[in-house]
């Protein structure tokens, strides 16, 4: 998510069951600094499979080819550019609005449950003034929707408990893998939590 990462050229964290692959590019590091292969773009590259460390960021600087060279230098040109993955789509992809609305109208649910997965779903029910509403009908709700296998939130947004309003906050789940930042010279040097 853009939100999450601290303003660096190139920074993405990929995980793949329990690898965790991270990547990491500041504006020095594209310029090209120090000697040697550190004078070319270039970015750094972490590997963990657990807590394991396989691959540190300060252990190599891995060189950009001519056309990822291209391209960045053609998003700093113009901000307007907008990088896309091939093989998939990143999490702020995913949290687009459109993306989670048809996530509630189709209802589906990944294998894991309703917050076990990529998105965590909250739901607020307001009762309408002056009106309250029945703890029993919310209780059938949950059931029905665990058995049927759908979203709570599908069922809550077809006006399924009386007199209620709901609000639903689509967030990060525990599925989905914490940005690792590079940190800089001197402290932790391989990532920080």
């Amino acid at each position: 998510m853009p939100d999450e990462g601290s303003g660096k050229l190139r920074e993405v964290t990929i995980r793949y069951k329990d690898l965790v692959w991270s990547f990491s590019c500041t504006l020095n590091d594209f310029m090209g600094h120090g000697s040697g292969t550190h004078q070319s773009p270039h970015f750094h590259f972490q590997m963990r499979q657990g807590p394991r460390s396989i691959i540190n960021f300060n252990d190599f600087h891995v060189p950009f080819s001519d056309a990822d060279i291209h391209d960045i230098s053609a998003e700093m040109a113009n901000p307007n550019i907008r990088r896309r993955w091939s093989h998939g789509e990143g999490m702020s992809d995913f949290f687009r609005p459109e993306v989670i609305e048809a996530m509630l109208e189709s209802g589906g649910m990944s294998a894991g449950g309703e917050g076990d997965g990529e998105v965590k779903f909250d739901h607020i029910l307001t009762a309408d003034e002056g009106t309250s509403m029945n703890g029993e009908d919310i209780r059938a709700l949950l059931n029905e929707a665990k058995d049927k296998g759908v979203l709570l939130g599908s069922l809550l947004r077809k006006g399924r408990i009386p007199n209620a309003n709901v609000t639903t906050i689509a967030s990060p789940g525990p599925g989905v893998v914490e940005q690792k930042s590079r940190s800089g010279r001197g402290g932790k040097t391989d990532f920080e939590q």
